[in-house]
């Protein structure tokens, strides 16, 4: 992992060894056991929408399941082994759709908590770009009217997540309260 020169290398190692000593399995404390309660029979007919929308357009994996073979399949199957996950055993079309529920069960968490400030849109559902040039505007506009002058930097990180720091990530999740079955 790259870190830049104005990161605090002191703190940096002291959060790795902060973060090596979480347990590997945690307790789930948010209201509603949110990385706790099963996956039921009605949240998989969400997961099937999403499927439909994506038919043809995605082969097949290694263990051959399509994502018809997943359409096909009663919703009760999908839900309790999806709620028996272990990664390590799921491929291709069914481990997209255990990651399908993991990734709305932390949506829904980062929404309670008011976690994503309402500025961001990205990897957002019905948030849009143009939200961005609105709030650019604004503050262009407000500049002027106030004489300030206004900095913009626009970034593109490609390829940010290999130079996230990770142990970091796990502790602010931890702090926040993502604990539980879906995050150990």
């Amino acid at each position: 992992m790259f870190i830049a020169p104005s990161f605090n290398a002191l703190l940096h190692v002291a959060t790795r060894d902060e973060a090596e000593m979480i347990p590997e399995c945690t307790t789930d404390r948010t209201p509603g056991d949110i990385f706790s309660r099963p996956f039921i029979d009605d949240k998989l007919d969400w997961v099937k929408q999403r499927l439909r929308e994506h038919i043809g357009r995605i082969a097949a994996g290694i263990d051959q399941v399509t994502y018809q073979d997943i359409l096909s399949t009663p919703n009760d199957a999908l839900a309790s082994l999806c709620n028996t996950y272990r990664l390590i055993g799921l491929e291709s079309c069914i481990l997209k759709v255990a990651t399908l529920l993991i990734d709305r069960r932390f949506r829904e968490w980062a929404e309670g908590e008011k976690v994503i400030p309402a500025s961001q849109n990205g990897f957002r559902p019905a948030y849009r770009n143009k939200a961005n040039a609105f709030i650019l505007r604004t503050a262009i506009e407000k500049a002027r009217a106030s004489g300030e002058t206004l900095h913009v930097v626009f970034m593109d990180l490609s390829n940010a997540f290999p130079s996230t720091d990770q142990p970091l990530l796990w502790l602010k999740l931890l702090r926040r309260g993502a604990t539980g079955p879906m995050s150990d």
